[in-house]
């Protein structure tokens, strides 16, 4: 603003400094994650490390998560470069609001217009967002930008209206910085993972942190507390912590699981150590004294390296050439899958590609729509096994047809309680019209996880009802389903206690940091929440006439159920769903059965 009014503005030397301000800290972690990861991670994790790597490089990292996002995402906290989606959505803002006030000036327009549109704009589309696509209006920078505007707001206000704002004194500055304190402390308070966000909630930190500077240095807070030395030599080193706090907690969660309290405290005094160094030797050296121009121009040349990089990585699929950790490829490719979406299968069904694309719908056939005989239809739990069925049908010379819907089980009127299953009752509908209309299908296999049905809604009964108070309902349009497809002449089979293992099949290996794996079998009676909802069921279908297959015989033995199977291979991908060896073998089971 100030370098507008006195016509000293200048992109480069907006640009330089920014350059200088962040990339010294920010190559420096890069490297050092693509480094560790080479040496500590398997294939599939150093792809994704790879892929994060040119994001970050590119400050384009949230627009890769939103995408990511997903039933069969990853967690966030096993992503080292995660947390670079905020800077991103930071950058962006800083290509795209120079030029706007650069133009403003320009045109002669009012800078609090222009301030006061982006910011209402802005938080008006959050708002309108936050509840239809809550993942988009997290990562994106068009619902993100009100909240950098009002500090954009703030630093108006004090350069062109002295008296209203950091000159304050007296009771008034006082209670603005209370006041401050008091929104962050409820936001702490009140919002979990599970708060929409940003949405209304996100008022609560940025207009406490609006209300804390607006107070100035002398309200009482501000200057008892903030002006704390500590404090401020916190503040000193806030973005290279900001920077190495976060790859540190996930590379030892992926490699030693969910770190106990001494190691929380061992990895803060270490993110402490390596921001001040970065600080220290690093990013004051770079950012200051003369050589500008090199600079600048080398740490471009390095930001774009890395970025090949880490593009090469993701293309080359994690390198699994690598020798190290030594987990052999064949485990590896059992870690990963790749959702079978196909156009032609998800247009005879009905459903909406772009509700399909984010890895929540599956929808795939084994061979042309005239020799479809057999359906698979549920939950994810379905598309899991869909691998193993489909190649012992194909031995028949039967054609599959897998419609899945993550975290929905295959009934009409079920309300799902997920972002990803919220359509379950239209999906579903839309699948037994499919099914009930085709002749050429002659089976149902009706797979799901029993113990979902404990959050799934159904038509007819209260919202967050307990699992008891439903029973009623879910068996009512149960019957009718299942009635349905048998008067339309389909075979009916049903799979409903599919286990949820409490282990990560990756526990099963050695890895850097961990002298011992954790163990790949898990004890029946240590899986959670799952005899309840399969005796409900078993007696469900008991007088029904469909024909009950339990995957669990195929993958336990004497109460035990093991994640590898007898040459080593693993038979889980995640702690829920079949790796591709996994459904081969449960599938075998299924085909030895009476319901084949």
């Amino acid at each position: 603003f100030s370098n507008l009014d006195s016509q000293t503005f200048s992109f480069a030397g907006f640009y330089s400094r920014r350059i200088r301000r962040i990339f010294p800290a920010l190559v420096l972690v890069l490297t050092a994650c693509y480094i560790f990861g080479w040496f500590a991670l398997w294939a599939n994790e150093f792809k994704q490390v790879g892929k994060h790597l040119a994001g970050g490089a590119g400050f384009i990292s949230n627009f890769l998560l939103s995408h990511e996002a997903g039933y069969f995402d990853k967690a966030a906290d096993t992503k080292p470069l995660f947390h670079l989606w905020s800077l991103g959505i930071e950058e962006q803002f800083y290509i795209i609001f120079p030029a706007l006030v650069w133009f403003a000036y320009k045109i002669r327009l009012r800078l609090p217009i222009l301030l006061a549109g982006i910011l209402f704009i802005s938080f008006g589309i959050n708002i309108a967002t936050i509840t239809q696509n809550p993942t988009m209006t997290f990562y994106s920078p068009v619902t993100r930008f009100w909240e950098l505007m009002l500090g954009c707001s703030l630093s108006f206000v004090d350069l062109y209206r002295k008296n209203a704002t950091l000159k304050a004194k007296g009771s008034l500055a006082d209670f603005k910085s209370a006041l401050g304190f008091l929104l962050i402390i409820l936001a702490l308070g009140l919002l979990d993972e599970n708060s929409p966000f940003p949405g209304w909630w996100a008022l609560l930190p940025t207009l406490g942190a609006v209300f804390i500077i607006w107070a100035g240095p002398q309200a009482f807070l501000n200057r008892m507390v903030l002006s704390n030395k500590l404090l401020v030599w916190f503040g000193l080193i806030s973005y290279p912590l900001y920077l190495w706090h976060y790859p540190l907690f996930s590379f030892t969660r992926i490699l030693g699981g969910e770190p106990s309290a001494l190691t929380r405290v061992v990895l803060a005094i270490v993110s402490i150590a390596l921001a001040w160094g970065t600080y220290k030797f690093v990013e004051n050296p770079v950012r200051l004294g003369s050589y500008n121009k090199i600079k600048v121009a080398a740490l471009c040349m390095l930001m774009v390296a890395l970025g090949l990089i880490g593009f090469i990585t993701y293309k080359g699929n994690g390198f699994p050439f690598r020798k190290d950790p030594p987990v052999d490829l064949v485990n590896q490719s059992q870690l990963t899958y790749e959702n079978p979406l196909q156009q032609e299968c998800i247009d005879m069904i009905g459903l909406n590609r772009e509700a399909a694309d984010g890895q929540e719908i599956f929808c795939s056939m084994s061979s042309p729509k005239e020799n479809l005989q057999v359906a698979v239809v549920g939950d994810s739990m379905a598309s899991a096994l869909m691998p193993g069925l489909e190649k012992i049908y194909k031995e028949k010379n039967m054609g599959v047809i897998n419609v899945v819907n993550s975290s929905c089980p295959p009934f009409r009127g079920l309300i799902g309680n997920f972002g990803w299953s919220r359509d379950c009752g239209e999906i579903n509908r839309k699948i037994y019209n499919y099914v009930l209309n085709t002749p050429s299908i002659k089976k149902v296999i009706m797979i799901f996880w029993a113990a979902e049905f404990q959050w799934i809604g159904v038509e007819g009964a209260r919202k967050g009802a307990p699992f008891k108070e439903k029973i009623p309902f879910y068996s009512q349009l149960i019957q009718k389903d299942l009635s349905d497809l048998k008067k339309a002449g389909k075979e009916v089979v049903v799979s409903f206690d599919p286990p949820v293992m409490t282990k990560d099949p990756t526990d099963c290996f050695y890895r850097i940091l961990q002298s011992n794996p954790n163990g790949c079998d898990v004890l029946e009676s240590k899986i959670p929440n799952r005899q309840p909802y399969i005796r409900y069921f078993e007696n469900l279908f008991k007088d029904m006439d469909v024909c009950t297959f339990y995957q669990s015989t195929a993958l336990e033995s004497g109460g035990v159920f093991h994640m590898l199977d007898s040459d080593g291979v693993l038979l889980f991908r995640d702690i829920y769903h079949l790796s591709s060896n996994g459904a081969d073998k449960v599938a075998h089971a299924f085909m030895q059965s009476q319901c084949f």
